[in-house]
């Protein structure tokens, strides 16, 4: 018998988080456009999260790395992140040729515009075209954070160490 049965915890459990597999991702993908598909191209490549995402600024970027140092919550743009950590992250290969080829990469700004060319203040704008990218893919819906979960989930594999991977 498990001698840890009659503990009860305060706080639930959480599920195991259910990642994204490569084929998943390629039809998800193929349903996105636009904004939408750099929007969550970025969280898949990078594993940041939404709220660091909306916040990233073109000077953010130097054709190799983004630094990450400021996030949107509530609306507001905060300037500093959820761990208040600065930190540099790599862009895979496969992202920069999106972020390169981005009309507005050199008229400086926000990286994801809305249609008045301001910055977007909440993620909600975007997790609608997600939610309709898994109904057409006929893929069971994750919230958008599991696509940082999937990044951890591929450098681990790749064999980059835990804390590196995690970070």
């Amino acid at each position: 018998p498990n001698p840890c049965t009659p503990i009860r915890f305060r706080r639930k459990q959480k599920t195991e988080i259910d990642r994204y597999l490569p084929a998943e991702w390629s039809r998800l993908e193929s349903r996105l456009s636009g904004e939408n598909l750099l929007c969550f191209s970025i969280m898949r490549a990078t594993g940041m999260r939404p709220g660091e995402v909306l916040a990233l600024e073109w000077s953010d970027y130097d054709g190799e790395k983004l630094s990450v140092s400021k996030q949107v919550v509530r609306c507001q743009l905060v300037d500093s992140t959820k761990k208040s950590v600065r930190r540099s992250v790599a862009v895979e290969h496969w992202l920069r040729p999106m972020l390169d080829n981005c009309p507005i990469r050199f008229a400086g700004g926000p990286i994801l515009v809305n249609t008045i060319g301001t910055r977007h203040c909440d993620s909600n704008d975007f997790n609608i075209a997600w939610r309709k990218a898994h109904t057409r893919a006929r893929a069971p819906y994750r919230i958008p954070s599991t696509l940082r979960h999937t990044r951890a989930a591929e450098l681990l594999s790749r064999g980059v160490s835990i804390p590196l991977a995690t970070k």
